[in-house]
């Protein structure tokens, strides 16, 4: 990964940024300009993770090598209203894999909600994403679709099955690596669940499910009032039931 999100590299593009937003990425006049130009400071950002004591790690006991991480593909992290520049992100890359990753929409609507925002505008945003990734995942030729709650309960088991999706050989995934972030704790409480915010760390098969917390989603929707409850479950009835989120 470039360690920065496409809504952190595109910010970084400045005007070429801004013409993205705007859709020219994919114009037959500019459009090529722009997506070279997201595409060498993508790969740049790439290569500068060798400097990262974090990021430029290939293994628990080894970091990358300047000609190893040179032949890595780019794997980009979209989110929200960001997953509509798929077809941009297309036109730039050849032979793209898009996974999209969803998760209980309750839990989500609990995080916009403590952040300040109200159950409706949860529920609009969570709609209007999960609809972008299923009808993408109808119309591109390469999309797959996973549950969080699936990564939650074997980790190990949705990587091998997107490690298959992706044409790469499983058998030698022996570690994943995780970010440590922020997270409702047992009392509703908000702290972190392991390590230092935002670095990452290595977790063996045995040791993950240690740090993974398969009732994070169930804690996070029990936080919301019964009324934000009530609004994001009437707006956002079709994408939760679509996904077995409704109880």
């Amino acid at each position: 990964m470039p360690r920065y999100e496409v809504r952190e590299i595109i910010g970084r593009l400045g005007v070429v940024g801004k013409l993205i937003r705007k859709g020219f990425g994919l114009s037959p006049v500019i459009g090529p300009i722009l997506r070279a130009r997201f595409k060498s400071v993508a790969y740049d950002l790439k290569i500068a993770c060798l400097e990262d004591e974090d990021q430029g790690q290939a293994a628990p006991d080894r970091r990358y090598r300047q000609e190893e991480i040179e032949e890595t593909v780019v794997c980009l992290k979209s989110l929200m209203d960001d997953v509509a520049l798929s077809s941009f992100i297309a036109a730039t890359y050849a032979q793209c894999h898009f996974i999209g990753l969803v998760r209980n929409g309750f839990a989500f609507c609990d995080g916009v909600v403590r952040r300040g925002g109200s159950a409706e505008d949860a529920a609009r945003l969570y709609s209007r994403t999960v609809n972008q990734i299923l009808s993408q995942a109808e119309t591109c030729e390469h999309f797959d679709v996973i549950r969080f709650e699936d990564v939650l309960e074997d980790p190990f088991a949705v990587s091998e099955k997107l490690f298959r999706f992706l044409g790469l050989e499983p058998s030698t995934l022996e570690h994943l690596r995780l970010k440590a972030k922020g997270k409702r704790g047992a009392s509703g409480d908000y702290g972190v669940g392991f390590g230092e915010v935002d670095r990452h760390y290595w977790f063996d098969r045995e040791e993950i499910v240690r740090a993974l917390d398969p009732r994070i989603d169930k804690r996070q929707a029990d936080c919301l009032s019964l009324s934000d409850r009530r609004t994001f479950g009437r707006i956002a009835e079709l994408e939760l039931a679509r996904f077995g989120y409704l109880e």
